[in-house]
């Protein structure tokens, strides 16, 4: 299958109500319900294994440096394909590359920083299944980089909340370190960032005198990556999110949509770009109060004033209290609305019914647990975390087709990310990495997947077709800039409040580790 176009208009609409149905027409509840497969994305023609590769100089140059962004997006971004990029970021921010392969240099920015460190027992064990352990940053450098220890990994960190109950952009040791990178890089400039982090650990060598690495279970991620390697090589084997019903999630699978974005039974469902369906009515309602509530400073010394703005200021009260009831009310009849919902699917497409590789479905039975899965995931939900798949691709007879009868038998794509290089990989497609070659460290920018090509942004240059996560980036932006006009710095600016809450419901859709 080739690219598609650039666009997005053959996507399902994100937002769009579902077909409301008579009670005779509705499914049982013990009804087992298929996902529904709207990937419209890039697809790898059968028998290519490798991934597409530019030299970022040279795209640069053939684009200009205004044009290069939309040129990466028509290429890569809206057709939602992988592309390994040989070169790191044009940004004049950015500095990390050079600056940040000094250990000295780590340790006197972001040494006091205390960090979450994920360990294992041996360097035969993947990280995910071993235990979590709080040091200082530059305790943690001096064993990786002096000591050589291959037993410790420094992963995702929790988010700080800020005063406007928004998480952070980053958490610590970034937060020391961000004034190495930008916040927005312009060759992804068309994407809004969610989240950004850093990754560091150490691969010696294996048994035999062979390269020693380590390794990620396989799954995917909720949002665009773009992956940057300081350090080290890594190793990615992908596999599109057409075949997301035949990956074994640990999760019940119900919806993929156009632009590969995943929602699971039991979660919120969300639009393509990540928005729940109620963030975009709850922030324009939280908005009108402070509106409100402005204005009515202004005119109270009127004459009918204080009486319009008091019945104004109700109004705007009474539809962020709507929002917040229909959340509520979400939860509660959540299941029921699933399968609601899945069923309005399945009547609109019916075609998506059968997956798409004539493959039988995953059997009902699962098999046990992959050793790879992320342990900080289990230690802060109790549940196992539900885009890993539970086949184990480092098994020594490979993957068994007696348990994971569904698992796709052609070779998925394959590249091997070297320092300096970066990996763009769009949401929703699977992955596992090995890390090889010493110390590797990597910088990675998480982004709201795109649903659209205009048609709901702050201008032409919008892919998303609602403006909610440019204006939310926009505020988010005024608030850092007021941060920093009171002597406060800039790192602890907010996110969404969407995000907010996604985060307070135990990190539902926490991207994987890499």
């Amino acid at each position: 299958m080739t690219a598609t176009p650039a666009t997005f208009s053959s996507f399902t609409p994100p937002g769009s109500p579902p077909r409301k149905r008579n009670k005779a027409q509705e499914p049982s509840p013990s009804q087992d319900l298929p996902c529904i497969n709207n990937y419209r994305g890039y697809v790898p023609p059968p028998g290519t294994t490798t991934v597409e590769a530019i030299d970022l100089p040279v795209f640069l140059s053939t684009h200009g440096e205004r044009q290069a962004p939309f040129a990466f997006f028509r290429q890569y971004i809206g057709p939602r394909k992988p592309v390994l990029i040989r070169g790191t970021l044009p940004d004049q921010q950015w500095r990390a590359g050079t600056m940040w392969k000094d250990p000295e240099y780590l340790k006197s920015k972001a040494g006091k920083a205390r960090v979450r460190v994920e360990t294992r027992e041996n360097t035969r064990e993947e990280y995910g299944q071993g235990k979590e352990t709080t040091m200082l940053f530059e305790e943690f450098v001096t064993e990786v980089v002096d000591k050589e220890n291959q037993l410790l990994y420094l992963t995702t960190q929790e988010l700080d909340i800020g005063p406007d109950d928004r998480p952070a952009l980053m958490s610590s040791p970034l937060t020391e370190l961000q004034g190495d990178l930008p916040l927005r890089p312009s060759l992804l400039r068309l994407l809004v960032p969610q989240n950004m982090n850093l990754w560091m650990g150490r691969s010696g060598r294996g048994e035999g005198g062979r390269e020693g690495e380590s390794s990620s279970g396989l799954h995917h991620d909720y949002h665009d990556n773009l992956y940057i390697l300081l350090g080290g090589r890594k190793v990615f084997r992908l596999y599109a999110p057409s075949e997301a019903p035949n990956m074994y999630t640990l999760g019940k699978l119900r919806l993929v949509h156009g632009n590969g974005r995943l929602n699971y039974y039991g979660q919120p469902l969300t639009c393509a770009d990540g928005r729940e369906k109620n963030a975009v009515k709850a922030w324009e309602a939280a908005r009108r109060l402070e509106e409100v509530a402005r204005r009515s400073e202004r005119e109270s010394g009127k004459e009918g004033g204080r009486e319009r703005e008091e019945e104004a200021l109700e109004a705007a009260l009474e539809a962020v209290l709507d929002t917040e009831l229909e959340g509520e009310e979400g939860k509660e009849g959540q299941e029921e609305e699933e399968e609601e919902d899945a069923a309005s699917d399945q009547e609109e497409y019916p075609r998506l019914q059968a997956p798409q590789s004539g493959s039988p479905l995953p059997p009902s039975l699962p098999p046990p647990l992959p050793p790879s899965l992320p342990s900080t995931t289990f230690a802060r939900t109790g549940k196992p975390p539900a885009n890993f798949s539970r086949v184990d691709l480092t098994a020594p007879d490979g993957v068994d087709p007696a348990l994971f009868p569904a698992f796709p038998r052609h070779p998925p794509l394959e590249v091997e990310v070297q320092e300096g290089e970066m990996l763009y990989l769009p949401a929703g497609w699977f992955h596992h990495v090995q890390s090889k070659g010493g110390i590797h460290m990597a910088v990675n920018y998480w982004f709201h997947p795109p649903d659209g090509e205009g048609g709901g942004g702050e201008g032409k240059d919008s892919v998303y077709m609602d403006g909610f996560w440019e204006r939310d980036w926009q505020e988010r932006m005024q608030g850092r800039r007021e941060q920093e006009a009171v002597g406060g710095g800039g790192g602890n600016d907010g996110g969404s409040r969407e995000g907010s809450g996604k985060e307070r419901r135990g990190e539902v859709e926490r991207d994987g580790s890499e």
